[in-house]
């Protein structure tokens, strides 16, 4: 007697029993909710938006402004719709007296020619600090990790 090659359809089921088992110990498990890793996606969400302003500057041929208000824990791209920092970490500002309202609400400019006012930004949360610098001569925005 002659065997085709194949699977049967007991094979089948069975191959995919286990696929659904695993999938829904994958599913019960959920994502990872770290402090670390919400207070790494607000620092870099923050430092994208940082870049999409000196991107806005250099192409709109007009200086961009990044407000930071840190009491509300809130940052905006001027003109565009305010977007929310993790209301349990710490922010800290250092930008150039020109660019401070007040000890809670800081600015950063992005010109033209892609030169900035420069500045840090600090995230600080779940036992670890990022930063955000922005280098005033370039406009360059680097993230890092601080010990």
């Amino acid at each position: 007697m002659r065997r085709d090659g194949g699977f049967t359809l007991i094979e089948i089921v069975v191959v995919l029993g286990i696929l659904g088992l695993a999938l829904a110990l994958v599913l019960s498990y959920g994502t990872p909710r770290g402090g670390a890793l919400a207070l790494r996606a607000a620092a870099t969400e923050l430092a994208g938006g940082l870049r999409e302003a000196r991107s806005l500057a250099v192409a709109g041929n007009k200086p961009v402004a990044v407000a930071i208000d840190l009491t509300s824990h809130r940052w905006q791209i001027d003109g565009q719709d305010v977007r929310h920092l993790p209301e349990d970490m710490s922010v800290r500002l250092l930008t150039v007296a020109g660019e401070t309202a007040s000890n809670t609400l800081g600015r950063f400019r992005f010109f033209p020619d892609g030169s900035a006012t420069g500045g840090r930004i600090e995230f600080a949360g779940a036992n670890r600090r990022i930063q955000i610098g922005i280098d005033w001569l370039s406009g360059r925005v680097s993230l890092a990790e601080v010990q």
